[in-house]
């Protein structure tokens, strides 16, 4: 089973029913990234310890068999113009290539009170002045399907 291309549901079934473990799920995304988005240039941070221990909390959660939220233990990626606490935003821009927020979006306060994963921050066009990614600071991101097309 490709853990990588569950859907949320089909995650959370796993989880529940202990098919896998959210650290391993999360490990398979964080693998994926790291194997893979060399090429394609769509994160340009990732918390990778930060995403191992969520995910084992999730996982004690599962051992004691306390009830998980549909988005429990799911991982995800956010957008880099988005603030989460401790975590570098961007925007896309050199200008803010070292800052890191303060304090967390208002859907960052509700995505993590609901258990996400958040594995890193993507890519995007210098503060969102687009759609393409051609216009960031740190390069264009590519079409995983066809790494000649963004």
């Amino acid at each position: 089973m490709e853990l990588s291309n569950l859907t949320i549901k089909k995650i959370h079934e796993g989880l529940v029913n202990k098919e896998f473990s959210d650290l391993e799920l999360t490990k398979s995304y964080l693998d994926k990234i790291e194997k893979e988005d060399k090429k394609i240039h769509s994160f340009l941070s990732v918390y990778r310890d930060r995403a191992i221990t969520r995910a084992k909390k999730v996982d004690d959660k599962i051992s004691k068999g306390e009830k998980l939220s549909l988005l429990e233990g799911v991982p995800i990626s956010i957008k880099d113009i988005i603030l989460v606490e401790g975590m570098k935003c961007t925007g896309g821009s050199k200008i803010l290539e070292n800052y890191i927020a303060p304090y967390n979006a208002t859907c960052i306060n509700k995505l993590e009170k609901e258990g996400v994963i958040i594995l890193g921050k993507n890519n995007l066009d210098e503060f969102a002045m687009g759609s393409s990614t051609e216009n960031s600071g740190f390069g264009p991101t590519r079409n995983p399907i066809d790494l000649s097309r963004v």
